[in-house]
């Protein structure tokens, strides 16, 4: 009696669920330690862009700019990860459609998934934004006691157009007991 969400939601983890989060709910499971994450925030990302010489009129203007409304970067993905099986290429686009820019420092095991130096490969984003996604975690993993926590920073079935990251929501689901 008296368990929070939180702590019946980390027992059943550790129980043996596999607890998936995309966008936002990455800054749920960083409040609660279930992984660890450096979320950029929307000050850093501010910060990047210069306002000199801007006026009142120019400010949707750059307001647009520092989002990623839509546009295809590319990742290295970990092939011997069992989040990809069935991947031959360790290239992978993915669709981004927020500015969320992860920064994780943990092991190349637990983060499978990175944007490449290079990311953007089509559609619009300002230079700046691009150069900070650059070589930032797109997925995380975090084995917890039987379970797993596992957290993709963009939607990887954005309207259910984007196919090749089809198989990423069931290799989570299926693939996740071959971590531990």
């Amino acid at each position: 009696p008296g368990d929070t969400a939180e702590q019946k939601l980390l027992r059943w983890v550790k129980q043996g669920g596999v607890l998936i989060g995309q966008r936002n709910a990455l800054k749920y499971f960083d409040k609660n330690r279930w992984l660890n994450l450096d979320i950029v925030s929307r000050q850093t990302i501010d910060d990047a862009f210069d306002t000199t010489g801007l006026t009142f009129a120019d400010q949707r203007a750059l307001y647009a700019k520092k989002l990623i409304a839509g546009a295809v970067y590319q990742t290295r993905i970990d092939t011997t990860h069992p989040l990809f099986f069935g991947y031959e290429d360790s290239l992978l686009p993915v669709f981004k459609t927020s500015n969320m820019i992860v920064r994780s420092n943990t092991s190349a095991f637990s983060t499978p998934s990175r944007y490449t130096a290079s990311p953007l490969m089509a559609g619009y984003s300002a230079p700046q934004l691009a150069t900070m996604v650059a070589g930032s975690a797109a997925t995380v993993v975090q084995p917890t006691g039987r379970g797993v926590v596992i957290g993709f920073v963009d939607d990887i079935h954005f309207r259910g157009y984007w196919y090749g990251t089809s198989k990423l929501l069931s290799n989570a689901l299926y693939q996740t007991g071959h971590l531990l």
